[in-house]
């Protein structure tokens, strides 16, 4: 009984050895696969039948049974994790907010020839170079013609700040979408989890898979999370559950009336709830949509107004060269349908620069629209026309490099914690390759002792009472 117990104890160990054998050669194949967690074998001792006696005839207590893979684990540490998907998800947001200000910063192509600053300067330069020449008919289409320039350069501007806030609109519904097949496939894999380990089943290769997911979905929307007792994953945003167990709750888009027609992201059930985002890349697609790009229309809106209601009150008192009087100068009310009047457009003698009838050589209304360019119309009377607009620019570039910086802070931040994380779950190929030759040793130990074992039992039962 003896000598097979010996054997049964070897066995065990062989079969330790192997097992162990079998996970370092899993983390070697996958130690470059994304999301993969470091697996460990936990050994415990078997310890005496107590139904055999826990000594022998003599007396003597008898030794364990050998070892036991109880388990295989992953080194995964929940608070790192915790930490990752709060740095991700601030991360990204900050990062998608630089994507936002650099469009905006394309949109307004400052500083440039080409710019509208450039385009007001010249706008009023024109004006100041007629009146030295007001009878002049070239000189007043080229007034006109450089209004025209800047009224396009503004029609530009606003049209391509529409146009950015559709395409973050359009971005809001893709990344809903994306939003939703995560959470369906962390369902799945909920599902597949307990289903495997309810049978004893190793079910860490399905976690690994369902943190991934988890990880990015953090870089989507804020979230935290929380497990049950049978390894099923719920999911929280910062209102409710958006997956619990086998069951999602979606998320969808509908036309908000109330801005614009733009996309409103709820919840698809019955609540139709506004689903509250304060970060990732949704909730900075959110911010850039409704608050960034709006900021900068409205400032563009009212310089286009106070251009429209300050040169139109001064060109309605002059006079042109054939005594036309009352003229508007611009037509349209916001920047995206500011334009010169079609009627100094086609004829530039209705020009308003005398400031008397019968005066072709006078060019006082011309002064008085130059005059404009230095007088401090805009920000409750603190700003020019020009300075306001430098300040709107100037405010641009200070949130854009604001918005830089929290990027490349946080992503220190998070480049740190994944560090840690990779330090504790990560491959190490060294490490992998001496446990691979301390379980190679064990097993050939464990394999000599069944030699040993079987060299005895042939003494015992060949040998014994054998005459030399």
């Amino acid at each position: 009984m003896a000598l097979s117990v010996g054997l049964d104890t070897a066995l065990t160990g062989l079969r330790a050895a192997q097992t162990a054998t079998d996970v370092v050669s899993h983390n070697i194949a996958n130690a470059n696969t994304d999301g993969f967690t470091r697996q460990v074998v936990d050994f415990q001792a078997i310890p005496a039948v107590q139904g055999w006696g826990l000594s022998n005839a003599f007396g003597v207590p008898r030794p364990g049974l050998g070892v036991d893979a109880s388990d295989i684990r992953r080194l995964r540490d929940a608070f790192l994790d915790f930490q990752y998907r709060d740095a991700n998800s601030q991360s990204s947001m900050y990062q998608r907010m630089v994507d936002a200000f650099d469009k905006l910063q394309v949109v307004f192509n400052e500083p440039t020839d080409g710019g509208l600053n450039a385009q007001i300067a010249q706008f009023f330069s024109s004006f100041r170079d007629v009146a030295s020449q007001p009878e002049s008919v070239a000189a007043r289409a080229s007034v006109v013609q450089n209004a025209a320039n800047m009224t396009s350069e503004v029609n530009r501007v606003a049209q391509q700040l529409v146009d950015l806030r559709k395409e973050l609109d359009q971005q809001v519904s893709l990344k809903v979408q994306q939003i939703n097949t995560i959470t369906s496939q962390v369902a799945d894999l909920n599902q597949q989890i307990v289903a495997t380990e309810l049978q004893n089943g190793n079910a860490s290769d399905l976690r690994d898979r369902r943190d991934l997911l988890v990880d990015q979905l953090s870089g989507l929307v804020p979230l935290h999370t929380t497990e049950d007792a049978k390894g099923s994953l719920t999911i929280y945003t910062q209102d409710r559950a958006i997956v619990d167990g086998a069951a999602v709750i979606k998320l969808t888009t509908v036309p908000d009336g109330a801005n614009s027609g733009l996309q409103k992201v709820v919840y698809d059930d019955q609540s139709q709830q506004p689903v509250t985002v304060g970060g990732g890349e949704l909730g900075a697609l959110l911010a850039a949509r409704d608050q960034v790009v709006p900021q900068q229309q409205q400032a563009l809106d009212a310089l286009a107004q106070q251009l429209i209601t300050s040169v139109n009150a001064a060109h309605q008192a002059g006079y042109g060269l054939d005594n036309s009087t009352g003229l508007d100068f611009f037509v349209g009310n916001s920047a995206l349908t500011i334009g010169v009047s079609g009627t100094l457009l086609q004829s530039p003698e209705k020009l308003a620069l005398s400031s008397q009838p019968n005066e072709p050589g006078n060019s006082d209304n011309a002064s008085a629209i130059v005059g404009l360019q230095s007088q401090p119309l805009m920000s409750g009377g603190t700003a020019t026309l020009e300075d306001f607009y430098r300040t709107l620019v100037a405010t641009l570039g200070v949130g854009a490099q604001k918005a830089q910086a929290q990027s490349q802070n946080q992503q220190l931040v998070l480049q740190g914690i994944e560090q840690q994380r990779q330090g504790g779950s990560g491959v190490s190929l060294d490490e992998e390759s001496t446990n691979l030759i301390r379980f190679q040793r064990a097993y050939e130990a464990s394999a000599r002792v069944v030699t040993v074992v079987d060299g005895m039992l042939d003494t015992l039962i060949n040998r014994t009472g054998v005459l030399g």
